[in-house]
Order: C-alpha cells, then structure tokens, then sequence
C-alpha cells in the first residue's frame, strides 16, 4: 500500500516547496490552473472542478501504489476527511502536516483573504 502525505496551511506558508523536496506525486488544486506555457491563470468558478481533479489524480497515485503528497490550504478538516477516508478504506497510511512559514503568496492572495482563512482555521488534532 501507499502513503498519502496531507499537507496544509495557508497561502504562502511554504507547502507547495515543502511538498517538492519529497519525491513524492505531488498534486495539488492550483495545478489544475496552471495553462500549457506554465502560466498560472486562477478562475475562482472553477475551484470546484480543480479540487476535484486533485482529489481524482491523488487517488489514482494511491490505486497504483505511488507515495503521493497532496497540499492545499485545507483551513477545514472537513476539507481532508475525504483522503483521510479514502486511505483507512484502501489500506494506505497517512500524515496530516501544517506548514506554518510566512513567505508571501506568490499567487497574489489579498492579505484580506489570507486573514479570513487564517480566521476559520481548524487545527488537525494529529
């Protein structure tokens, strides 16, 4: 089986560099946004569609046995419960880690809506 590593925290606290360092697939839903000349072109009606491939490429890494991190701001647990269901139901390990850096985001969040996650914030109780 394989090992899903869940990593959260708010934009700009370093989980995308954190989650390339590992070797590990790597996916999460900013990707989804990412166009064919690498440019990052965010449409806030499709956020829905981007979780969602996120969710079906990280599942179909697990079915072939390929560690595999996820890294999304999940300021909710409800937002992990579905990989963390997914693994306790296929056998797969898992780990639920919180970057907490401050580096700025480099995808222009407004400090406003960084401050209105930062808000909700639930803490994993790992």
């Amino acid at each position: 089986m394989a090992h899903l590593l869940i990593v959260r925290g708010l934009p700009g606290s370093g989980k995308s560099t954190f989650a390339k360092t590992l070797g590990f697939n790597h996916f999460e839903a900013d990707q989804y946004f990412v166009n064919d000349y690498d440019e990052y072109e965010f449409d806030p009606r499709k956020l829905i569609n981007a979780h969602e491939w996120c969710q079906a490429e990280v599942f179909y890494a697990l079915n072939q046995n390929q560690n595999t991190v996820v890294s999304n701001t999940f300021t909710r647990i409800w937002e992990i419960q579905k990989y963390i269901d997914y693994c306790v139901a296929n056998g797969h390990t898992f780990n639920v880690v919180t970057c907490e850096g401050d580096y700025g985001s480099i995808h222009g969040v407004p400090k406003e809506a960084i401050q209105r996650m930062k808000d909700r914030w639930e803490r994993y109780p790992n």
